[in-house]
């Protein structure tokens, strides 16, 4: 699998989310993360580990909880992109897909998806005004410039903890 494959939907679903959110664009910089990239399996293992604590957190949110996504990967155009307002059934969420698919001609921006738990790799949401999960946007936010990471932390109206 190429780095674009999780750069791309991780900026794109990144800069959706926000642009979602707020109604302006982000600027949402593309980072290379090469699939082997040991604190994206890393990253990726803790959010696949912590499926539980989101279900939870979803199946009974707190007025707090607020913003839920999943990440998951499409196997088919070997894809990881962002799906918001998940709703969780018998093993399936579905929600919409919050990222432009780059493999794909029949999923687009917006579509209502469904896919199995087994295939998310992240999630989040925001508790409190703080981060949730969300390890693979932690892990992309941590290596941008002061710069970047800067104007990124301007734009959302949430708390990212230090790992």
């Amino acid at each position: 699998m190429h780095w674009t494959t999780w750069a791309v939907p991780l900026a794109i679903g990144a800069g959706w989310q926000f642009y979602r959110k707020w109604r302006k664009p982000t600027g949402a910089p593309i980072v290379q993360v090469d699939k082997d990239d040991p604190a994206l399996v890393e990253a990726i293992a803790r959010g696949r580990a912590t499926m539980p604590d989101f279900i939870r957190a979803l199946e009974a949110a707190s007025p707090g909880h607020r913003d839920f996504s999943i990440k998951a990967l499409f196997p088919d155009i070997q894809e990881h992109m962002w799906i918001s307002d998940p709703r969780y059934a018998d093993g399936e969420f579905t929600g919409t897909l919050g990222n432009t698919p780059a493999g794909s001609t029949s999923l687009k921006l917006g579509d209502e998806v469904r896919v199995p738990e087994a295939w998310v790799t992240d999630w989040k949401y925001i508790d409190n005004d703080v981060l949730a999960g969300g390890y693979t946007l932690r892990l992309i936010r941590n290596r941008m410039s002061e710069k970047a990471r800067n104007d990124f932390d301007s734009r959302i109206d949430f708390k990212i903890p230090n790992d």
